[in-house]
């Protein structure tokens, strides 16, 4: 404890940490590719207070117009997946951590919904895109994101 508190400290103390974040657009074969990073010119305060990192995800500095041949060439095969479905527990802590109702009104909310036919509770559970649904709080939305996600 005494060691965090020191380096907190000490990191109070030190100058700010300077970078650029940047973003890289290639073109390769007529198709579009971007990278984004953040390039670290001086850690300064970071140096000390080693419990926070800016990114990890470092990419070499590049210059606007700069021409670049790749090495090598691979393309990887992949499959995406749905992401996974909420369950009526983390629904309602979502929905609690975003401000949306009341302890006593959430449930009126899922209800709600589920009345509606914006969504049916599966097995599963609920959609992750409905917590957005639910925070915009605009039923013309809803219809329009569940149907687009084939929910509805």
């Amino acid at each position: 404890m005494y060691e965090l508190v020191a380096r907190y400290f000490l990191a109070c103390c030190s100058d700010d940490a300077k970078g650029s974040e940047t973003i890289v657009k290639l073109e390769l074969g007529g198709e579009e590719f971007s990278l984004t990073g953040l390039v670290i010119h001086e850690l300064n305060y970071l140096e000390v207070y080693v419990y926070e990192k800016w990114s990890d995800k470092d990419i070499p500095s590049f210059v606007l117009g700069e021409k670049l041949k790749p090495k090598s060439l691979t393309v990887d095969a992949g499959v995406t997946t749905a992401p996974e479905l909420l369950t009526e527990r983390d629904l309602i802590t979502l929905m609690d951590k975003n401000g949306i109702g009341t302890d006593a009104t959430i449930a009126q909310h899922i209800t709600k919904i589920q009345d509606r036919g914006y969504v049916t509770k599966g097995e599963r559970g609920f959609p992750k895109c409905l917590l957005l649904v639910v925070k915009n709080n605009n039923p013309a939305k809803w219809e329009t994101v569940l149907r687009q996600q084939n929910w509805g």
